[in-house]
């Protein structure tokens, strides 16, 4: 009898203190989660929460470099506006989208070596925005240089070497050649004149304005020349020789008349070729031709009636 009970008291006791098994709630583990307070899908490392599941507002990583902007985090472009955008660690990088590109400028002459491509968002120095220096090791080598005349070297980086620049073969003029407009391919000794458009095509020192003339006058004389045939006249050029002989005071000067033989103008008083002091006298002037003027009258004068030598006039009209 006390030896069944003392079974049953035992075996009473194993099965009140046996646990229950855990509730299932559906979670493998615990995880953490990262605040993610601009919803841009990456999280702050210094806010995190652990939970079973990922609460809303959170993100599963924590590699958002500024959470307080959905414009930054490792998705976004680098740009250059002083902030890492795309959170490398590195701001305003070379690779950003709107870098330029800059070049090495060795030789300091303002030039940059094409070879030498180098994107950034600030130049640095010894770099330049320019890549069209030829030579970087030279600093009068460059765009800007002024061409030699040793036929050696390319000064100013056109391709072509110093006395024909323009690759015509007509050595430039400054150079001793014939070609008055080196940089130009289409100026030069054989090229064919266009006249009166103000370019001198061919080198031989007219554009085919020179349609009137030279003249000489004795002192106390005039001539009147017709510019009826010349409708389109816009521009008188002339050089006034009063030189010789020096000891004659004397002057040249012109006038400008309509179709009524009116006065439209006369050339001004600072335009005149006055040997008053006995200086030999050559001046050379550009002058508007006043609306209406149908001729223009070339005038020697000599002092207190003097005749003594002349005045020369080498007259251009431009149309």
């Amino acid at each position: 009898m006390h030896r069944s009970l003392l079974i049953l008291g035992l075996s009473c006791t194993m099965a009140c203190h046996e646990k229950s098994p855990p509730e299932d709630t559906g979670c493998d583990g615990m995880l953490t989660w990262y605040d993610d307070a601009d919803g841009d899908g990456y999280g702050d490392a210094d806010a995190e929460l652990v939970a079973c599941t990922m609460p809303p507002g959170y993100s599963s990583n924590a590699d958002d470099c500024d959470d307080t902007q959905a414009a930054t985090s490792p998705a976004a472009y680098e740009i250059c506006d002083g902030i890492d955008n795309n959170c490398d660690g590195v701001t305003d990088e070379g690779t950003a989208v709107n870098a330029e590109t800059f070049y090495v400028d060795s030789d300091g002459d303002g030039y940059g070596d094409p070879d030498t491509p180098t994107k950034a968002c600030e130049i640095s120095s010894g770099f330049v925005a320019d890549n069209t220096d030829c030579d970087d090791e030279a600093e009068d080598i460059h765009p800007l240089a002024q061409e030699a005349c040793d036929d050696l070297t390319d000064a100013d980086c056109d391709g072509f070497l110093d006395n024909d620049s323009d690759g015509d073969g007509y050595s430039d003029e400054r150079c001793g050649g014939s070609d008055c407009e080196d940089d130009n391919k289409g100026i030069g000794p054989e090229i064919e004149e266009i006249e009166h458009d103000g370019i001198d095509q061919n080198c031989d020192g007219s554009d085919g304005s020179e349609i009137v003339g030279s003249f000489t006058l004795p002192t106390t004389s005039s001539e009147d020349i017709s510019l009826e045939m010349y409708p389109n006249l816009t521009q008188l050029t002339t050089t006034v020789d009063c030189s010789a002989p020096a000891s004659c005071r004397k002057n040249g000067y012109y006038h400008y008349y309509d179709v009524n033989r009116t006065l439209l103008e006369a050339s001004p008083i600072e335009e005149y070729c006055d040997t008053a002091t006995e200086a030999p006298m050559v001046n050379d002037y550009t002058h508007a031709l006043p609306t209406g003027t149908l001729t223009l009258r070339l005038m020697a004068w000599g002092a207190s009636g003097n005749t003594c030598g002349t005045v020369d006039f080498d007259v251009h009209l431009h149309e």
